[in-house]
């Protein structure tokens, strides 16, 4: 009788395994199981409440980067695998230890607004958690805050994502670091973005007479923290090269000064004399730090001075 031949049956792809995790969790992991076991990094592990892992620098060890490019090697990493891959995904992996039972869970991280596949009850004998998160923690992710402000923005945080945008560009000033000029510039927001008065505008309480000094439409930036950051950078630089042309930060800079109400002195850093001039303009901030009456008379410079002296 002859020999009947037959045709081997074609392994399944990753993509035919990814279609099934959204149809079918079971036969999802049945086929992950049913794979050749291959040698591989273990299935990423973060403890509960961590923050949310970094990719690999440039400068890692082999050990370290090889975690994101050999095969995976178990179910968990299969599925941790294929969940990062989808919108919305913030981590995926065995978590330490669920104080309420004392055992490993495998925890799913996910951005708040997006869609969450079906999901096994189970993986490899640990249960699965769904963390919802509100957002995106940029700082602790490899992601620009463009992508950010896009994933916000399909969720439909138009306003979140507004801000996100706001917060992205870095220092405009030689010798001040990206990641302090933007806990400056958050130290000067003291309103709503939609904040408008017949001579102030936007979260930053820009005056509008200053803004057409260098040509910018007040009524542009109203209710955009994007385009009011961008004003204000715009107006800091100016102010900083007029205040470095007219002698304030040579005559200033590093010179104890004494503040109404508080102890002792306090040394002037370049962050507290900006911070004055964007919130009295350049003469005003020339009184303030000259004089101890004006520091009396206009207690709102002085808490800007406060809030944002020392940042650089």
């Amino acid at each position: 009788m002859p020999a009947t031949s037959q045709v081997p049956e074609r392994p399944p792809t990753e993509e035919d395994i990814f279609a099934m995790l959204h149809t079918d969790p079971k036969a999802f992991l049945d086929m992950v199981a049913s794979q050749p076991q291959r040698r591989g990094p273990l299935v990423e592990i973060f403890p509960i409440g961590s923050p949310l892992p970094t990719a690999p620098s440039s400068g890692a060890s082999p050990s370290e980067s090889q975690v994101t490019s050999d095969p995976p090697s178990s179910v968990a990493e299969m599925l941790a695998r294929q969940l990062r891959q989808m919108p919305g995904s913030m981590g995926a992996g065995i978590a330490g230890v669920d104080p309420s039972s004392g055992s490993e869970i495998f925890e799913v991280r996910w951005l708040r607004g997006y869609e969450i596949p079906q999901l096994p009850e189970t993986v490899e004998g640990r249960l699965v958690r769904v963390v919802i998160l509100d957002d995106h923690p940029a700082p602790q992710v490899e992601l620009s805050p463009e992508t950010v402000a896009q994933m916000q923005e399909a969720a439909g945080l138009y306003e979140a994502a507004d801000q996100t945008r706001a917060f992205g560009p870095g220092s405009p000033l030689a010798g001040v670091s990206d990641e302090a000029w933007r806990q400056f510039v958050g130290l000067l927001a003291r309103e709503s973005p939609l904040f408008s008065s017949s001579r102030h505008v936007g979260q930053y309480r820009q005056r509008r007479e200053r803004l057409a000094e260098f040509g910018v439409d007040p009524q542009t930036l109203h209710g955009s923290a994007a385009a009011q950051r961008q004003a204000l950078d715009t107006d800091l630089v100016d102010a900083h090269q007029h205040a470095a042309a007219g002698g304030i930060l040579t005559a200033h800079l590093g010179r104890p000064v004494v503040i109404p109400g508080h102890e002792g002195t306090a040394t002037i850093t370049l962050s507290g004399v900006l911070g004055v001039i964007q919130c009295a303009g350049l003469d005003g901030a020339v009184g303030w730090l000259e004089s101890s009456n004006d520091r009396k008379r206009y207690p709102h410079t002085t808490q800007a001075f406060l809030r944002t002296n020392g940042v650089f």
